[in-house]
């Protein structure tokens, strides 16, 4: 190998700095594409502070992948600031990451630009932000900052403080109940499109179905035929039951069988096969265990299934609403653990 080759590759060997000087705002490894000017630019310093701060780089023009490099503080700006206090109301504390803006924060957490610099007085240029700089995120105007219930409606799971990233969406689906409850038992909440760190909601009772319970099918096309009804067994055990019994279902030359479909929000959907009673009957029939609990809003459906498996558009269909309410107008509303000690009476009887 000659000169130049050992060069290069001693050149293109991954150069590690032995340490860092003190406030530097960290480690940084080369990704293919940078130049040492493109890399100060990213993080707020001088080139020549990036090239001081860097002298196991002998020739700062020439630099490779997986090269490290300190990345100073900016002079006299950054190093990691953190602020003695919060205003009143604040969402929370953020600490800055590479490739932030003051923009790009405020955007993120749904405040204006000029809510969140007057929040940060120990950032005195709001133009130059380092990763590690402590931010205070005030309230979003007029919508966000702690809101609390009064008081929570009877029966209530209990009370959840909203954390950085949910939405009362994905909040109902944790807890197994409807948007819409979810929604309701919070007016507090003016626009549930916005909701912040730090408010409290009461997180309504899911629901608990009495069991057994029947519910008729209705007709999805409302025409007069097919019927059917469908069974619900220990829907609160861990272990449901549903069964489905049918007639007037007709097999046509596209579709020639049918299958049952359990849908429960924020779980999934669990297709099961309908078998025909007899050759000379429309009387189809079928059940499903399912290792889950139902809920109030839970579907059941018929469907056709094609000659290849494919499943067709429900023709019967029923939500298990009416399973929740007769149990809580006969004994009014329980928490989810006097319901299961209830249903556990009723078995034993």
């Amino acid at each position: 190998m000659d000169v130049a080759a050992e060069d290069a590759e001693e050149l293109m060997a991954s150069r590690v700095p032995a340490s860092c000087p003190p406030g530097f705002q960290g480690r940084y490894t080369v990704q293919p594409g940078d130049t040492m000017f493109l890399i100060a630019q990213r993080f707020g310093v001088s080139l020549n502070a990036l090239i001081a701060a860097n002298p196991h780089i002998s020739n700062p023009n020439l630099i490779f992948p997986g090269d490290v490099l300190c990345v100073p503080g900016g002079p006299g700006e950054c190093g990691n600031r953190v602020p003695a206090s919060c205003p009143p109301g604040f969402q929370g504390r953020y600490t800055v990451q590479p490739g932030d803006t003051m923009f790009l924060i405020a955007q993120r957490f749904g405040v204006s630009l000029n809510a969140l610099i007057a929040a940060n007085p120990q950032i005195s240029n709001p133009n130059l932000i380092c990763p590690g700089d402590v931010l205070c995120v005030p309230g979003a105007p007029g919508e966000c900052g702690s809101r609390v219930p009064a008081s929570c409606p009877p029966g209530f799971q209990g009370r959840y403080t909203v954390q950085p990233g949910d939405t009362m969406f994905l909040i109902a689906q944790r807890f197994g109940v409807s948007l819409n409850a979810l929604i309701a038992a919070n007016p507090q909440i003016s626009n549930p499109n916005l909701i912040c760190p730090g408010d409290v909601l009461c997180v309504p009772d899911g629901g608990c179905l009495r069991s057994p319970c029947c519910v008729i099918l209705e007709k999805v096309d409302g025409k007069d035929h097919p019927l059917g009804v469908a069974l619900i067994e220990d829907p609160r055990q861990g272990k449901s039951l549903v069964g489905i019994l049918a007639v007037g279902l007709r097999p046509t030359g596209l579709f020639g069988s049918f299958q049952g479909l359990v849908t429960i929000p924020g779980v999934g959907s669990f297709s099961f096969p309908l078998h025909r009673c007899g050759s000379d009957h429309d009387l189809w029939a079928g059940a499903i265990k399912l290792d889950c609990d139902l809920t109030c809003d839970t579907t059941v459906c018929v469907q056709p299934v094609s000659h290849k498996g494919a499943p067709g558009n429900p023709i019967l269909c029923a939500s298990l609403e009416s399973c929740c309410g007769d149990l809580f107008d006969d004994l009014s509303v329980m928490s989810l653990e006097e319901c299961e000690e209830c249903q556990e009476e009723e078995g034993e009887e």
